[in-house]
């Protein structure tokens, strides 16, 4: 069984997760995009320059996030990882979704993501920017691009949720970190 813990760039899960790997849960690392950039010698901004290499980039990325959670979804035990479909689906949109020629391939990689999120247990989904992501050559420090992929990502998120009919979406909007941690191993764990 795998869950994810979910939000935009800088708000917090990367924090959450380490501190539930620290207590003995089971995390899955894994850091898509830049070891993808690493693997093409490339940074993002060039990736995002020529959008058929854009294309090329965010099927990569749905290709490494699949892999990397299959192990788990059937297991026995509870994983946790990073990033669900619909934080994935939102990046491709902002990187490619204004040019028209690309709407049958928005529409699909919709679908597959959808696809793919369904297979996760729960999906706690973090609100209330806690910081001010510096600039790393993946993220965006520009805190409108921020606000606009978090309302992005709430969106397709709920939409998901509501199109699987699952109900595996557990909004977290505490910003104090011991609080989403407790959050989060309360729901799952009963802890």
């Amino acid at each position: 069984m795998i869950s994810t813990v979910s939000g935009s760039q800088g708000q917090g899960k990367s924090a959450v997760l380490n501190v539930i790997d620290s207590m003995g849960y089971n995390v899955v690392e894994q850091k898509t995009s830049r070891s993808i950039l690493a693997d093409w010698g490339l940074t993002l901004d060039q990736v995002n320059r020529y959008p058929p290499l854009t294309i090329r980039f965010q099927e990569e990325i749905i290709r490494r996030h699949s892999e990397a959670m299959k192990p788990y979804v059937d297991s026995s035990s509870l994983y946790f990882m990073e990033r669900s479909f619909a934080d994935i689906f939102v990046y491709a949109l902002m990187a490619v979704g204004s040019f028209n020629e690309y709407n049958n391939w928005m529409e699909d990689y919709w679908h597959r993501c959808m696809e793919e999120q369904e297979k996760f247990h729960t999906i706690y989904y973090l609100t209330g920017r806690t910081f001010v992501p510096v600039d790393d050559g993946v993220r965006s420090t520009n805190r409108f691009f921020g606000e606009l992929v978090d309302r992005e990502i709430a969106i397709a998120m709920k939409r998901m949720d509501d199109e699987i009919g699952k109900k595996q979406l557990l909004n977290i909007s505490y910003t104090d970190l011991d609080q989403r941690v407790h959050t989060v191993l309360t729901h799952c764990c009963g802890v």
